[in-house]
């Protein structure tokens, strides 16, 4: 990561005192971006241990696997273990050549770009939807994922095709089902 041209908070603590100038809060919070990124990579190569050691079956917790004992260990659900693990595994042989344009990259939309960086084959395309990704909004990787996939963006369907479908929420549980008619 490059080195800071101004002071910017590096704890809470010291965000909760400062007020920095327009430049510098821009500056901060591409810098904590990029280091929450970081952090999910941290991660995800922490998961990748866990896993390949099978610590759950030595940590006294009696998880039967490991995303078990991430939800009861960790305290995180399924779906967010399964996001870090595919940002990790997607993006982590991109570092070396990729690195500072990644970490740039919000991990919402490192999860979102991965199953599609997964099936491309063509580095050049890779590293433009990656610029993309710095560039564009959620909504609009969204519309060029599903454009790239030839889905059509909700923003941009003329003729409508409606589908009946069917929700219940249990009063009691709150448990939901879908039905289609």
């Amino acid at each position: 990561m490059k080195a800071l041209a101004v002071n910017i908070p590096m704890t809470l603590a010291e965000s909760l005192t400062w007020s920095g100038s327009y430049a510098s809060v821009g500056q901060a919070l591409r810098y904590h971006i990029a280091k929450q990124t970081e952090n999910v990579f941290i991660i995800g190569r922490l998961f990748e241990i866990a896993e390949k050691q099978k610590i759950w079956e030595h940590d006294g917790t009696q998880a039967a696997t490991f995303m078990n004992w991430a939800e009861k260990e960790i305290h995180l659900k399924r779906s967010t273990v399964q996001r870090i693990q595919s940002i990790y595994k997607t993006f982590a042989p991109m570092l070396g050549t990729h690195g500072e344009l990644i970490l740039s990259i919000d991990k919402t939309k490192l999860s979102l770009i991965a199953p599609v960086v997964d099936k491309m084959t063509d580095d050049e395309k890779i590293t433009d939807l990656l610029f993309d990704c710095t560039t564009n909004s959620f909504r609009a990787m969204e519309a060029n994922i599903k454009n790239a996939e030839g889905k059509i963006a909700p923003d941009q369907c003329l003729e409508h095709e409606w589908k009946t479908k069917v929700i219940q929420k249990c009063i009691h549980c709150g448990q939901v089902i879908v039905k289609e008619e």
